[in-house]
């Protein structure tokens, strides 16, 4: 399932749909299959994904709006909601953290 590029799937448009098509299988099969091997759904395997890089990219020191452009946030508050909701910490604590670590 990592064959696909996690850039493409990173992205908020991107949908099991598509995904179901890049790798030629039903819809259903993904749902089964990602439930199956990750105990999770494409949804929220796909957010991990986002989550993931996002975090990578703060390490690296990407500006906000470049990240939120990759990533598919029209909105940087949104992200920031987003980030905060799923890594249970602001981006801006992240990056402190990551600074304190070195």
């Amino acid at each position: 399932m990592h064959k696909l590029r996690s850039e493409r799937i990173c992205e908020s448009k991107y949908r099991v749909e598509n995904y179901a098509k890049a790798v030629k299988q039903s819809r259903s099969t993904i749902y089964r299959n990602v439930k199956l091997l990750m105990h999770s759904t494409p949804k929220h395997w796909f957010n991990e994904l986002r989550l993931k890089q996002a975090k990578e990219m703060l390490t690296n020191r990407c500006k906000e709006n470049d990240i939120c452009r990759k990533l598919g946030f029209c909105d940087r508050v949104y992200f920031w909601r987003w980030f905060t909701k799923r890594a249970g910490i602001s981006p801006r604590a992240f990056i402190q953290n990551k600074i304190e670590r070195r």
